[in-house]
C-alpha cells in the first residue's frame, strides 16, 4: 500500500518517543457490522474470466522495487500509468478468505516491545492521553533508554500508535516529511541495498510482534534533501535547534536513509491502507451512528540508516479472528475496468465521481493499484470484516493550469475481489455532505 504523508515540524518529532507490538487484544466476536455495502455475491471463476475492458493499448513491465507498471488508454480516454503492487498474478490471483477482525489498543504490556537486552532504562514517565475516541484514549507510556556505549533510545506507547526513535532517526523523519512529496527512484545507498534494509525493518517488526507484508513503498532520502528541508524548516520560522546541535557542521554523504511505509498482512495479502473513508448505502451517504469505515490508519513507517533501524511508527495493529468465506479473486482487468466505469456514474456522494467524474475538462489517470485486504469497521469497539479488494489511486489534473505548481485531485477507490464491483464510498465526513 501506499504511503500516508504527513507534514510535521522538526520540533514536535524531535520530543516524540517510540515503541511497538500488539497491544492489549479484545475478542474479536462473531458478530458483525450489519447492514454491509459490501457485496457478498458467489465469486467469479478466476480460471474462467473474461473482461471487455478493450483498451486501446495496455501494457505491461517490470517498474521499480518489484512492483509493475501498466501504462495504456482506455476506451473512455481515461490514462493508465499505474504501479501495481501484488503479491499474486494480476490475471489469475487465486482465492483469499473474508476474516473477522477488531482494531486493537496498545497498553503497558507493549512498553517493552521494541527495547533490547542489555538496554538501561533513564527515564519514563506517564500521561492521560485523549484522542476525542474512548476506545483510543487512555495511558500513554514515555521510555528512554541507554544501551551503555553512549546510544539513547525513546519508545513511546499510546493506546493509538508506538513508536521508536533515536535522536538523529526523529530528526532525520521529521526533515524527509516535512516540505511536501519525497523525492521518488534513485540509487542504491552504499551501507546497504534497498532489499537488505527492508529486511532490517521487516525483522525489527517481526520480533516485536508484527506480521509485515513484503508489499510497500521506499523512498531514498539523501543527505542533500534533508539539507533542503532544514532550510526550508528554518525559513518557515519552525524549531531546528535539533538539527543545529546534532549537526553544527552540517550533514554529509554519510547521512543517507531509506523511508519504508510497510503494511500489516493478513496471510500473504497486506492490509490496505488507501483513503477510502464510508461506505455508501445504497448509493447514499449513511446516517450518523450507522456507518461502516475502511480503517486507513494500520500501516507502519520506517527509517533505516547506516546505524540501523532509527525511527519506527506502528499504528492500530489488526487481530484477525474467524474465516467468514473463501472465494476466487478477479484479476486486475476485471477491477480496473469497475473502478472506471464508475467515474462517470453521477452520483455525487461517491469520491470517484465527485472530485474526478464531474470534472469535465483535462486528464484523469490511474497512477496507483494495490490487491489486498480492506479493513471494514464499525461501531465502538472497531469490529468489522477483512475484505479481499483491489485498491486504485485515480488522479484529475488541471493541465491547462498555467501555475508553477501542479494542480491535482487525487481520489482511493475500491473494488470488492470476490465481485469484481466498484465500492461506493466518501473520504469526506458525513458533516461535510
Amino acid at each position: 500500500m501506499y504511503k500516508m504523508k504527513k507534514t510535521l515540524t522538526v520540533g514536535l518529532l524531535v520530543l516524540i518517543f517510540l515503541l511497538s507490538g500488539c497491544g492489549q487484544k479484545g475478542n474479536v466476536t462473531d458478530s458483525l457490522p450489519s447492514g454491509s455495502t459490501v457485496a457478498d455475491t458467489p465469486a467469479e471463476s478466476s480460471t474462467k474470466e473474461t473482461t471487455t475492458l478493450a483498451p486501446k493499448e495496455l501494457k505491461y513491465s517490470a517498474g521499480t522495487d518489484g512492483k509493475t507498471l501498466v501504462t495504456g488508454v482506455l476506451s473512455n480516454g481515461v490514462i493508465v500509468s499505474a504501479e501495481v503492487l501484488s503479491s499474486r498474478d494480476l490475471h489469475l490471483p487465486g482465492e483469499a478468505s473474508t476474516y473477522q477482525i477488531q482494531a486493537i489498543h496498545y497498553s503497558e504490556q507493549d512498553r517493552a516491545r521494541f527495547a533490547s537486552e542489555g538496554w538501561t532504562l533513564t527515564g519514563e514517565r506517564t500521561e492521560q492521553i485523549n484522542t476525542g475516541e474512548d476506545y483510543f484514549s487512555g495511558t500513554g507510556y514515555y521510555d528512554t533508554y541507554s544501551n551503555g556505549d553512549g546510544g539513547s533510545f525513546s519508545i513511546m506507547t499510546l493506546p493509538e500508535n508506538t513508536n521508536f526513535d533515536t535522536p538523529r532517526g526523529a530528526l532525520f523523519y521529521g526533515l524527509a516529511t516535512s516540505i511536501g512529496d519525497i523525492p521518488e527512484g534513485g540509487a542504491d545507498f552504499s551501507f546497504a541495498s534497498m532489499k537488505d534494509a527492508y529486511l532490517q525493518a521487516s525483522s525489527f517488526l517481526s520480533k516485536a510482534g508484527f506480521r509485515v507484508s513484503d508489499c510497500y513503498d521506499v523512498y531514498r532520502i539523501p543527505y542533500t534533501w534533508l539539507e533542503q528541508s532544514e532550510k526550508l524548516t528554518a525559513y518557515y520560522g519552525d524549531d531546528t535547534t535539533a538539527y543545529k546541535q546534532l549537526y553544527p557542521e552540517g550533514l554529509t554523504s554519510a547521512d543517507n536513509a531509506y523511508l519504508f511505509y510497510l503494511q500489516q498482512s493478513i496471510d500473504d495479502l497486506p492490509i490496505l491502507t488507501g483513503g477510502i473513508g464510508t461506505l455508501l448505502q445504497n448509493g447514499e451517504r449513511p446516517a450518523a451512528g450507522t456507518e461502516e469505515k475502511v480503517f486507513s490508519w494500520s500501516g507502519m513507517q520506517m527509517l533505516v540508516t547506516d546505524q540501523g533501524i532509527e525511527y519506527a511508527q506502528v499504528n492500530p495493529a489488526i487481530e484477525v479472528g474467524s474465516v467468514v468465506e473463501t472465494k476466487n479473486l478477479c484479476s486486475f482487468e476485471t477491477a480496473l475496468k469497475a473502478v472506471t466505469d464508475e467515474i462517470y456514474s453521477g452520483n455525487m456522494n461517491d469520491d470517484i465521481y465527485l472530485f474526478i467524474g464531474s470534472r469535465t475538462t483535462n486528464t484523469i489517470t490511474v497512477e496507483k493499484a494495490e490487491l489486498g485486504y480492506l479493513p471494514v469497521l464499525s461501531g465502538d469497539e472497531y469490529l468489522g470484516k477483512a475484505i479481499p479488494c483491489w485498491i486504485f489511486q485515480l488522479v484529475w489534473e488541471d493541465t491547462d493550469s498555467t501555475s508553477t505548481i501542479k494542480v491535482k485531485t487525487k481520489v482511493w477507490a475500491a473494488v470488492n475481489a470476490y465481485t469484481g464491483e466498484h465500492i461506493p464510498a466518501t473520504a469526506t465526513s458525513l458533516g461535510e455532505a
